[in-house]
């Protein structure tokens, strides 16, 4: 009797321990708009960027992974900048303003840092955990989901994977 409730109770363990860890199903198809204004006050509409790649990094300025990831996120976006890929930080959960500006200006990002108040941007993109990037294509499908620390040299090859070229119509005046 002992051994069977042993054995029932790491089964229950195990289907809880497997749920817990699961990934969350990533987001498909169209990838969904939002409007914001970024940290810099200037205004963004996701839907207006099509014929652009876009890169998507959700983050905090206190998640180790994404601090370490953040100079690789820098150098990709010098290395495409100019091909017609535009990133972008959304900061979410509980950094304050100065936080997610602090996080930018220690990594040196020039690109646009959106403080996502209210998390909707992360709900909508099914974020469950920082670092989570997503790389938009031109015609505004997400075309990948990394969850968790990636390389640098994995961000340019995506990056470049997106890159909108002579189709992106924003400037850099616009969003850097």
């Amino acid at each position: 009797m002992k051994k069977i409730r042993f054995v029932s109770l790491i089964a229950c363990v195990s289907v809880v321990l497997s749920l817990s860890v699961a990934p969350a199903s990533a987001v498909r198809g169209t990838a969904p708009d939002f409007h914001v204004l970024d940290l810099a006050g200037r205004e963004i509409w996701l839907s207006k960027l099509k014929g652009c790649g876009v890169v998507l990094q959700f983050a905090a300025s206190w998640c180790g992974y994404c601090n370490e990831q953040a100079p690789a996120l820098v150098k990709a976006h010098q290395e495409v900048r100019n091909k017609g890929v535009l990133f972008m930080v959304v900061n979410i959960y509980d950094d304050s303003d100065s936080d997610a500006l602090g996080y930018a200006s220690r990594h040196g990002i020039t690109f646009p840092v959106i403080r996502n108040h209210s998390d909707a941007i992360a709900r909508a993109y099914r974020v469950n955990g920082v670092p989570h990037v997503v790389l938009i294509a031109p015609n505004g499908t997400v075309r990948k989901v990394l969850r968790g620390y990636s390389s640098g040299d994995n961000f340019v090859r995506e990056a470049n994977a997106i890159a909108g070229g002579k189709q992106c119509k924003v400037t850099t005046e616009q969003i850097p």
